[in-house]
């Protein structure tokens, strides 16, 4: 049997979904946010939290996509340089390409790497995520996954 997420030390978890599927919720219930040592304390990397402005406003801009996407792997990285234990990506990572770099840095530092699918429909999406840019993720992510999730 396998232990609880928060039980696991160094370990990648890389969400895999469509915007709205269920991936943020599920890092949120599943990560480590209270500690006594700073390296149990999980660290999230996402892409989402660069498009956010100091007032809390999610503000999507598609021509800032690749560098936000550099900062996330930057910040991947750091957290694993450092020695945390738990380092989440959540991203959409439809496709096996996304998801690549992290997983290959993760393993080169002997980090296990857990991938987690979410295929779930809650609207709970981003403000501003347009319907189609979330249907093309989905069949991204069945072109890409489906022998994976079944």
């Amino acid at each position: 049997m396998t232990p609880p997420i928060k039980d696991l030390k160094y370990v990648a978890i890389i969400m895999h979904g469509w915007s709205g599927s269920g991936k943020s919720t599920f890092v949120e219930q599943n990560r480590t946010t209270s500690v006594h040592d700073l390296k149990d304390l999980d660290v999230v990397a996402s892409a989402d939290e660069f498009f956010y402005d100091e007032l809390g406003n999610y503000n999507f801009r598609e021509d800032m996509l690749e560098r936000v996407h550099s900062l996330c792997l930057s910040k991947f990285e750091l957290a694993i340089v450092n020695g945390i234990h738990r380092v989440w990506l959540d991203n959409t990572n439809c496709t096996t390409w996304e998801s690549e770099p992290y997983e290959q840095f993760a393993r080169t530092h002997n980090y296990d790497v857990i991938h987690v699918f979410c295929t779930g429909n809650f609207r709970n999406y981003e403000e501003g995520t347009e319907p189609q840019y979330i249907k093309k993720q989905k069949i991204n992510f069945e072109m890409h996954w489906r022998n994976i999730i079944e």
